[in-house]
Parts: C-alpha cells; structure tokens; sequence
C-alpha cells in the first residue's frame, strides 16, 4: 500500500494518501494496448515494477493488441472506475480520440502522469540503399506510393509521423500497419518493408547494433543519446512531432485514490532507480505527474494534434 515502508523507491514513514483508504489492497491490472515487445510495453514493465515495490501489491501487465490501441483502450474504459486498472499508452490515445467513430477517448481517463518523451524517426535496414533522408524522399519522388514503411495501425501515433513526413516532404508512401514496434522493426530487418517509422528508443539496441540505420529524426534538436542522428529539419524537412507515453486511469476513479496512484507514480518518476534504468535501456524519462501539470499537458497536446489534423486535410478546391 502507499504508506508501507520503504523499498528502493519509497523513503520510510512516508503517509498514504488521505482518504484512499487501504487502497491498494490488491494485485492491479495495467492494461498495455500493444503487443508484448515492443517499446510500450517494455516502458509500461518498467513501471509496473517500480510500481509494485511503491504499492507493495503486484502490478499485472494485460497486453490488449489491436486497431492501434483501440482495443485495450476500450477495454480499460470497460473496467470498474476503482483504481485497481490501469492503463500506459502512448499519445495514441489522443490521437484516436479525433477519428469518427472512436469508442473510447482520452476524455474518458485521467493522466495520472507522463513518463517517456522521445522522437520519432525513418529507418532502414543496414544494407538498403539509401544512405539518407534524401535518397530515400528523391527514390519516392520518382515512385509515388511504392515505397512501403512499417508503422502501428492507421490513427496511432507512430502511424501519424508518416502523413506528417509525406505532408512535408511532397511524396507519397505506403504505410503497413503492424501491432507494435517490435513487428514492424523485424519486417524491416526482413525487407518486408522498406523502411519503419520507429520511435528513437525503441529501436535503440537494432541502432547500437548496427542492424538499422536511422536517416533522420523528427525532432527539434539532436538526441543526446544519438548525436550522429540528424534532425529533419537539418535535412530541410520542416516538421516536428515528439512522441510521449503515459500512464490514466479511468475518469470516475475516487479522487482520493487518484491522489495516491500520482503520490506513487511521482515517486516512481523521480526515483534515480527508475531513471537509470529507463537511460540505460536508452528511453528518456520525464516526470509530469502533478495534477495541474498532467491537465495542461493534455490539453496542450489536443491543441498539437488538432493542428497536426488539421495540416493533413486535403485543401479546399
């Protein structure tokens, strides 16, 4: 529970969280709504451990695969409002909220906090052809619609990146949709697909092992943990699009029970522990986790993804 002693996360005498009761006094489900193996749910392991040791009850992870997150989003919508599910996702959530037949939303769950920050980018296998960025946008200038990239499913985050590119470079791609990093990253190993939209820090062990290479990222300065990665923007593709996951709970949840999953989960975010861990696996931590903090940061993002909606409808004629 929230006031037990101390782990490696939490300091000893810390007090639970007024009103929350004995909460937690049960294993907790955290719903990941992509496959086992991919970056999702290699962060959302991390935290659950972590969060484990903060709430000394198991923290159980529920992969939920399918349409892009959609369903263990529903899923998670489904389940009862009492802080024993949860769900880590990426900003997928807000931007399937805009698609016209959502079922689910992120206006249905609470952030409880944000946990990874990092950047998008176009890979392609070690021995493909193209060497950079603007091979690869002059090969698609010649062949509007041939060159395939492995993303997640349409309306997903990591799918959005591909339209964005296409918007500001002037070409045309065939996006193939997959359910999680890990599938499409191996249908690029495999020349399945040309290339794949990945997020920095899940293809990081196929980057330091030389088995992919990156030519660009969307992003607007260079990651520290991959200083030779130029930015699009360096390469004359003006764009910029930062990727995120965190993790909600569903709305109706008690707000005692809100205040102490965010006491927890900032715990968990500030925890060197925690930190090293997420680094050494070459994933960039981040630590919103403050109640007003977390509702600026959503309603921010609606504002980028409205935009970005917006930026990739056709022009009137």
């Amino acid at each position: 529970m929230v006031a037990l002693a101390a782990t490696s996360f939490l300091a000893p005498g810390q007090a639970r969280a007024q009103g929350a009761g004995d909460y937690p006094n049960r294993p907790i489900n955290m719903v990941i709504p992509f496959a086992a193996g991919g970056g999702t749910d290699v962060v959302g392991r991390f935290i659950a451990t972590a969060l484990s040791e903060v709430l000394n009850q198991p923290v159980v992870v529920l992969n939920r695969p399918g349409a892009a997150g959609v369903l263990g989003t529903q899923v998670t919508k489904a389940a009862p409002a009492d802080g024993y599910t949860l769900m880590f996702t990426s900003q997928s959530i807000v931007t399937q909220s805009y698609e016209p037949e959502a079922k689910a939303s992120h206006r249905d769950f609470i952030l409880i906090g944000m946990l990874n920050q990092d950047a998008f980018g176009l890979a392609v296998e070690k021995s493909a052809k193209w060497r950079t960025l603007k091979e690869f946008i002059d090969d698609a200038k010649k062949q509007p619609g041939a060159l395939s990239v492995g993303t997640t499913g349409f309306g997903s985050a990591t799918y959005m990146q591909i339209p964005l590119l296409e918007k500001a470079a002037g070409i045309k791609l065939n996006p193939i949709p997959y359910n999680g990093s890990a599938g499409f990253q191996t249908a690029v190993l495999g020349k399945t697909v040309d290339a794949a939209g990945v997020v920095m820090g899940d293809a990081a062990a196929l980057l330091k092992g030389g088995q992919l290479r990156m030519l660009g990222i969307m992003s607007a300065n260079r990651l520290e943990m991959f200083p030779d990665v130029p930015t699009y923007r360096e390469l004359g593709v003006n764009v910029d699009f930062i990727f995120w996951r965190g993790l909600f709970v569903h709305k109706d949840t008690p707000a005692p029970i809100v205040a102490a999953l965010r006491t927890a989960v900032g715990k968990v975010a500030r925890s060197p522990a925690f930190k090293d861990k997420m680094v050494n696996a070459s994933y960039i931590p981040a630590a919103i986790v403050d109640d007003a903090e977390t509702h600026a940061f959503i309603r921010k993002e609606e504002g980028i993804v409205e935009e970005v909606l917006k930026s990739l409808k056709p022009a009137a004629k």
